[in-house]
């Protein structure tokens, strides 16, 4: 992945960015645990999704994110 994600804001420890091609045309972004996540968001989570999507990242449930 080339693009330069431009940071936004963090929730709940969880930083997330805008897609550094497809800008705000595109789902947010997240780091978490070293891996760009495409997170299906398109405006800011709440602190309880924002808590979900990383035990989702951790246990692997990928039908609520993609790994990019």
């Amino acid at each position: 992945m080339n693009e330069q994600h431009t940071y936004l804001f963090s929730v709940g420890g969880v930083s997330f960015y805008e897609h550094g091609e497809y800008g705000d045309e595109f789902n947010l972004i997240a780091k978490i645990d070293g891996k760009w996540i495409n997170t299906y968001y398109m405006d800011k989570p709440s602190l309880e999704e924002a808590k979900e999507l990383v035990a989702d990242v951790k246990a692997g449930h990928e039908e609520t994110y993609e790994v990019m």
